[in-house]
């Protein structure tokens, strides 16, 4: 993580929460949000949430029961980054099972 471009990050699961986050100090929006998603077997998949009264803009990916909440500078093209981060999920998906047989 950099702190320019993400913030914050968390990984938590649907059934026991937060699992661990980046920095230390968790601000009170993150850990909110984090505590208020329930979206799973959605994946792998993003999902952007912004609005003008957040702090930050988000972007979670949905892997399964788990997600990866990052938040992100309002100025960062979560779209872009998403599709990013799904091309590598899918890269990796895809050699697993190539390597499998």
């Amino acid at each position: 993580m950099d702190s320019v471009v993400v913030k914050q990050a968390v990984l938590a699961e649907f059934k026991c929460g937060i699992l661990g986050y980046w920095p230390p100090e968790l601000d009170w929006e993150v850990e909110f949000i984090s505590n208020r998603i329930y979206l799973p077997h959605l994946s792998p998949t993003v999902v952007i949430v912004n609005g003008g009264f957040l702090k930050y803009k988000y972007l979670i990916v949905l892997l399964g029961e788990k997600f990866l909440l990052l938040a992100l500078d309002k100025r960062v093209d979560a779209e872009k980054l998403g599709n990013k981060v799904l091309n590598i999920i899918s890269g990796i998906a895809l050699r697993e099972f190539s390597e499998g047989f």
